[in-house]
This record gives C-alpha cells, sequence and structure tokens, in this order.
C-alpha cells in the first residue's frame, strides 16, 4: 500500500520510477506497519539501520504523508486498523534541518497536483507555540484535518509535549546523530537518555517511535540500540549482502537498491576510499561496520597549570615520563546563547580554554 502510495503520486517529485526502491524500503515498513490490537509502544519501538544514498529521509517523508492523508480513511494491518497519527513528530540533528525536511513535506501538499486530485487541497498553516514551562517555542505545521506535525532538533527537549490535549502519536528520529554530536561520552549519554526517556516516555502509549540512522559512533545509539533486541525491534540493512545457494552453497553478493547501485558500483566507491586512506569510513557509511576506534579517541595530556615568573605555564608530561613547560594564555568568555528568540537557552555556556 505505501509503495504504490508513493509510486502514484510522488513518481514526479520525490521518486524516480525507473530506479525502483531499495530492498530495505519493503523490509522496514512490514515490520513498521504490523500491528494488533494488544499491541502497545514497546511493541512499537523500532531501530532501522541502513546506509548512506539508501533514501532512508525521502521514506520518512512519503510515510508522514500517507499517515496524514490515508490515514483519515483507514491505514489496516491484516483487519487490524492502526491506530490514527494525530500528532507526529519528526526529528533531526538540529531544528533546522528538522525543519528543513518538513518543509519538503508542506511544499508536497502545496504544489503536488496529484495529490490534491485525490485527497483535495491541504494548504499547511504554521502556528508557534510558547511552553512556558520549558521556556521556548515550538513549531507546528497544522492541517485542515487536525492532524498536526512538529520538527525538532537532537539538541531540543522532547519532554512536555501535548498540542491541543493529545500527547504524540508517533516520533520518527531519522539519522539525529553525527560527528558533533557523538564527541564526548556526556553527550553520546545524554542522547540516549533523552530518546529512552523523555522522548519514548512521552509517546502516547499505543504510539510508536521509529529510529533510521546510520552508525556513526562505536558507543552511539545506533551501536547501544543494536545490543538490545529484545527491546527494539531491529533491522540492519547494508548496501551489499551475500546470499547463499541453497542447492550448491555458493555465495553471491547482490546490491540491496540493484537498479540504482549496482555490486560494480560499490567495488569502485570502495577503491576510492581505500586508496585514499579512508576504507573505515566506507564500511561504517555503508555497512554500518566500526573497523577501528582509534579515530573516535580524544587525545589528550596529562598535565597542570603552574604559575612561575608572572607567566601561565601547562607543565605536561612527556612519554618518557619527563616534563615540559609550554607558556599559554587563559582565556574566558561567555555565550548566553540569546541572540536568537526562537531557539534561545537560558543556560549561559562558559569556556575556558588555554
Amino acid at each position: 500500500g505505501i509503495l504504490r502510495f508513493g509510486f502514484d503520486l510522488f513518481d514526479e517529485t520525490l521518486l524516480d520510477p525507473k530506479f525502483g526502491v531499495a530492498g530495505w524500503v519493503s523490509e522496514a515498513f512490514e515490520q513498521i506497519l504490523e500491528f494488533y490490537p494488544a499491541f502497545k509502544k514497546t511493541d512499537r519501538a523500532h531501530v532501522i539501520r541502513t546506509y548512506r544514498d539508501g533514501s532512508k529521509t525521502t521514506w520518512m517523508q512519503i510515510f508522514i504523508l500517507y499517515l496524514i492523508l490515508v490515514g483519515d480513511y483507514g491505514i489496516y494491518w491484516e483487519d487490524n486498523l492502526l491506530p490514527d497519527a494525530k500528532f507526529i513528530r519528526y526529528r533531526g540533528k538540529t531544528f533546522d534541518e528538522a525543519d528543513k525536511k518538513v518543509d519538503t513535506i508542506r511544499m508536497e501538499l502545496i504544489t503536488n497536483q496529484k495529490l490534491i486530485r485525490v485527497f483535495g487541497e491541504m494548504t499547511p498553516t504554521f502556528k508557534e507555540v510558547k511552553r512556558l514551562k520549558l521556556r521556548d517555542n515550538v513549531k507546528l505545521m497544522m492541517l485542515k484535518n487536525g492532524k498536526v506535525i512538529r520538527p525538532f532538533g537532537l539538541n531540543q527537549p522532547s519532554r512536555g509535549d501535548n498540542i491541543r490535549g493529545m500527547r504524540p502519536d508517533i516520533d520518527i528520529n531519522d539519522d539525529v546523530e553525527d560527528n558533533k554530536n557523538t564527541k564526548t561520552e556526556s553527550l553520546r549519554e545524554h542522547n540516549y537518555n533523552d530518546v529512552i526517556g523523555d522522548q519514548f516516555g512521552g509517546i502516547k502509549d499505543n504510539g510508536m517511535l521509529i529510529n533510521i540512522l546510520n552508525l556513526v559512533h562505536p558507543d552511539a545509539m545506533g551501536a547501544k540500540f543494536i545490543k538490545n533486541p529484545d527491546i527494539w525491534r531491529i533491522q540492519d540493512h547494508t548496501a551489499t549482502k551475500f546470499i547463499v545457494d541453497p542447492d550448491t552453497g555458493e555465495e553471491t553478493e547482490v546490491s540491496d537498491w540493484e537498479r540504482r547501485f549496482s555490486v560494480s558500483y560499490y567495488k569502485k566507491l570502495e577503491r576510492f576510499f581505500t586508496r585514499n586512506g579512508k576504507y573505515h569510513i566506507f564500511r561504517r557509511e555503508y555497512y554500518n561496520e566500526i573497523i577501528s576506534e582509534m579515530e573516535y579517541k580524544l587525545i589528550y595530556f596529562n598535565g597542570k597549570y603552574v604559575r612561575r615568573e608572572g607567566h601561565n605555564w601547562l607543565e605536561v608530561e612527556q612519554p618518557d615520563g619527563s616534563k615540559k613547560l609550554i607558556n599559554c594564555f587563559i582565556v574566558v568568555s561567555a555565550d548566553p546563547a540569546i541572540s536568537e528568540d526562537k531557539r534561545a537557552s537560558d543556560s549561559a555556556i562558559v569556556v575556558n580554554a588555554f
């Protein structure tokens, strides 16, 4: 149903029919759309690990359009009617990234003539809501049929969303982590705690959480999720895979999206990365595999600050055990982060640097 919806209505905008669909898409939505009356949100907590250039965001945008439009007429798994998704939150790395993705959905509702002919005029409106307790603003896209979509970033609080008396029905975390927001252990722990705590806790009892992602760090959410298959409904997709002939036992490598990226293309891509000394990046981006954890280790020195002869020094321990003095300046600055009203923070960032 969702594949027909996508190719029938978005073949001139979001999708190119000549490329068909990646293998992960069918498998992912078969799992995501499964529903039985006894299901709670713990039965609908999904982790879809896939690969770069696999059209993750495009299919998440189509899925949201499917929920807010086809959902008015009922979406069924077998004979079971899925809960209506009236309030959807779409999360990106930052608010701006999520907002751009939601804007693509808005443009489809406004300009896609096929969509308008089938579902009627659905021009959305935007509204900003002030959450006094959390001291921030929330941007909402509101449709005439009462559906609400909220874009927000991983750096924004997920607690306290209750719009028009509605708690979120479906949350989608679309590649929310990157090298920047997973740089330190405290950042990674904060990301994980926010998603499984405030975000998952705030979803309706029979709601759904979808985490669709690439692996960016050996201790990031994508790695932590995969260690708990009894909690998360996990799928792990790679750019290519090996299938075994049951009769001969021979292995053949096949592409997950043969009509767009052949196995020979990935072999060329592998050579390109390898010759540039970046084979580990290729394996991470297309196979969710960490070759070496050394690149993720923070480089630091054992040392201490000393004041001598009217100057500031760092006394740094060398590999041979000796001490080296490095002359330095101390810089202290404060950024209260209040330059933008809409995404202001009342916490001051204090930077101390040598």
